[in-house]
């Protein structure tokens, strides 16, 4: 479960590897894509990587097409959430299209495909892949596959800013937690982006509150409750969260599938909180994501495109022509990802880096952007960005 850990069984599997015969390929591949799963799902995905690839290796030379499987999903699972995506990509292929493979492996091969696109900003590979998955389903019902598909449609819901369908779908998402412990958390997530735009963050702040003590382990639970604090405007508290998760280049922050939605969450609050070092150090760990979408876990929910967020952190440090090449970049990568919500967010981000560059064309091309964000904001209900809106116009 993502969050926990067991020391002693970990303990157990090293001590089994350890002993291990170096000839014996098949126990080493197993215990070593154990070992690389378990570690991804517990906030080492991108150190567990090697990991996962000498699983591969000593697979290969098995005859076992289920252990090898297991081992290329062991590295699916390392290097989801990392900046790796085209290799995530060609590793899912491989997993997917892997002969003799049982319709379980080629439907895990597809989810991985499927979230790659997604990253990639490919939302037409993406429902090519979810299409396969709910096909290979019908084939082979199971609790987890229909957790998965109903995972999906809020998240897609979110993006189209659908937001009163995303509610209803999220209530499926809750109905599939007592199956998996991991779908309460996917749940929680999802009601956190919609309360988000609906601009009611801070009504969750008991839960999220209570989740992080629940879930010590869990930081990324810890990155939200900054944001429910200067939703409240408790600035202090806010900052008392930044001070633990930004210490030592942000060494709390696990490289793992959750990050890159923890980056998101920490640039916006590096930006209103004006912390120019940790916008500085933030934003030299997060660039090798240009280029990519943000995406939570095993896309839960979307943030945005990670450029947006870079250009917000080079804002924060005053590096406005930075902030709006980067600003530029997210509105051309959302919108080939088709998402209104989206492109309405960083246009609103654009604008703001115009009007504080100043340079000749700026404030004229800042009041169109501000205007279509105003729009999307209004007809869509993204109550937050409209609040947003109003301030920066009032700043004008």
């Amino acid at each position: 479960m993502i969050g926990t850990d067991d020391p002693s069984l970990l303990a157990t599997v090293d001590d089994a590897l350890a002993s291990a015969d170096e000839d014996d390929d098949w126990t080493i591949a197993a215990l070593l894509a154990w070992l690389a799963m378990h570690r991804a799902a517990n906030g080492l995905g991108a150190v567990s990587a090697p990991l996962a690839a000498r699983a591969v290796e000593h697979a290969q030379r098995t005859d076992d097409i289920e252990l090898y499987a297991s081992a290329l999903h062991a590295q699916c699972l390392t290097l989801l959430g990392t900046s790796a995506v085209t290799r995530l990509l060609e590793t899912a292929r491989v997993l997917r299209d892997l002969d003799g493979a049982t319709r379980a492996t080629k439907m895990h091969g597809h989810r991985f495909v499927a979230l790659a696109n997604l990253i990639m900003g490919d939302r037409e590979g993406f429902a090519r892949s979810l299409t396969s998955v709910e096909d290979l389903f019908t084939q082979t019902p199971s609790k987890f596959w229909r957790a998965q598909i109903d995972m999906w449609q809020p998240m897609l819901a979110l993006m189209d800013g659908r937001f009163g369908d995303a509610e209803a779908l999220i209530d499926r998402v809750l109905e599939n937690a007592s199956a998996d412990p991991n779908q309460l958390l996917a749940w929680l997530s999802q009601v956190i982006a919609v309360r988000r735009e609906q601009d009611r963050l801070v009504e969750l702040t008991p839960t999220i509150d209570a989740t992080a003590a629940e879930r010590p382990g869990l930081v990324g639970i810890r990155c939200v409750q900054v944001l429910c604090r200067l939703a409240a405007g408790d600035r202090d508290a806010a900052n008392a969260l930044m001070d633990g998760l930004a210490r030592d280049a942000y060494a709390a922050i696990p490289r793992d599938w959750l990050f890159p939605m923890a980056a998101a969450q920490l640039s916006v609050a590096c930006w209103e909180l004006a912390r120019i070092d940790d916008a500085t150090s933030l934003y030299e760990i997060f660039l090798p994501h240009a280029g990519t979408i943000a995406v939570c876990a095993t896309a839960t929910y979307v943030e945005g495109a990670a450029d947006r967020f870079l250009g917000i952190l080079a804002g924060t440090v005053g590096r406005l022509d930075l902030a709006v090449q980067h600003l530029d970049a997210a509105l051309a990568l959302e919108a080939r990802a088709g998402s209104a919500p989206l492109i309405a967010h960083s246009q609103y981000w654009l604008a703001r880096m115009l009007r504080l560059r100043g340079a000749p064309g700026d404030e004229e091309r800042a009041e169109t952007l501000v205007n279509q964000s105003l729009a999307t904001a209004r007809q869509l209900g993204m109550r937050m960005l409209e609040r947003q809106i109003a301030s920066l116009t009032t700043e004008a």
